[in-house]
């Protein structure tokens, strides 16, 4: 907690196998509150807690997050302002990465077997991602309650929904999302909306 750091290496291996942990009110096995990172990894193996990392009102840029077996969320961002480099993450039972009320950029990003959704933005988000690879999730991508999000190359495969955009929240607006280079394979769904948000695909609203 209100620590700046550089250049460090987080190796976190939780247990195979028990029920959600919470510790002290903090949702997070590892949780970096008012951090400022530069330059990190963070490799992670069975998160046990609601999420896996958290990360709270912090900023910086994070080099490699790696993470396989996490019991709910594996990453979970609020109120940051935080860069990812490259995004490798396998195995949550809930979303793969969730942002929230923040603003949020990755470079390349790759997820499989979310339980939930690949990739979760809400409450009043901006989120850029340059490339993402999605396969083997409910939802592929989704922005809700008054959050963005700029797709610049997305390829989903092997979902329930592609992209879903929507309210949730009665104090927030809808969902955008803007996707170029757009590719969805083998879905039961492309898109979902409602009447508060918008999905934008290669320039077209669908």
């Amino acid at each position: 907690k209100g620590k700046k750091i550089s250049n460090w290496r987080i190796n976190f291996e939780g247990l195979s196998s028990g029920n959600q942990i919470i510790f002290n009110n903090l949702t997070g096995c590892i949780t970096f509150i008012d951090i400022e990172v530069s330059n990190i990894d963070i490799k992670t193996k069975n998160g046990i807690c609601e999420d896996t990392v958290n990360f709270i009102r912090s900023s910086g840029v994070i080099k490699n997050y790696s993470s396989n077996n996490s019991f709910s969320d594996s990453l979970d961002l609020d109120f940051s302002e935080i860069k990812i480099d490259n995004a490798v993450i396998e195995n949550a039972r809930n979303d793969c990465i969730d942002f929230s009320g923040g603003k949020y950029f990755i470079s390349k990003g790759f997820f499989k077997f979310c339980g939930d959704k690949g990739i979760s933005v809400g409450e009043r988000s901006s989120v850029e991602i340059s490339y993402s690879f999605i396969e083997n999730s409910n939802i592929g991508i989704a922005s809700k309650d008054g959050s963005s999000i700029q797709l610049n190359e997305v390829n989903i495969q092997k979902v329930e929904t592609c992209l879903a955009a929507y309210k949730k929240k009665q104090e927030f607006s809808g969902g955008l999302i803007n996707a170029e280079n757009f590719k969805c394979e083998d879905f039961y769904k492309n898109f979902s909306k409602d009447i508060f948000s918008k999905i934008v695909v290669n320039n077209n609203e669908v």
